[in-house]
């Protein structure tokens, strides 16, 4: 992947060190969980694993929000306060949004 980036990078690559860790960054949708072996996935060099999940409606957050992750699934803290845009809350049908909040 980072090969990848440098390759469609414009001018000289920051350093790694220089992006932030740990932080929401966008939203995407989840459409399907797939084996590795159907074609969407297989035709995908960064697929990997016995499953992956296949995303898309790709949305970033106008600034990134720090926030560490885990591994695995797992809930965002009720405190982190994430300024969601209203047509992403309401393409997910308001599920899940009681711990972010509408932009406003």
């Amino acid at each position: 992947a980072v090969r990848a980036l440098a390759a469609a990078w414009k001018g000289p690559l920051p350093a790694l060190t220089s992006f932030p860790l740990g932080a929401f960054v966008g939203f995407a949708h989840v459409s399907a969980c797939v084996p590795a072996s159907h074609p969407a996935a297989a035709a995908d060099p960064q697929a990997v694993g016995p499953y992956c999940w296949m995303i898309d409606d790709v949305r970033p957050l106008a600034t990134y929000v720090p926030c560490l992750g885990k591994l695995g699934q797992w809930r965002i803290p009720a405190d982190l306060e994430i300024q969601v845009p209203e047509d992403v809350l309401q393409a997910c049908g308001g599920k899940g949004t009681r711990q972010v909040a509408p932009a406003t």
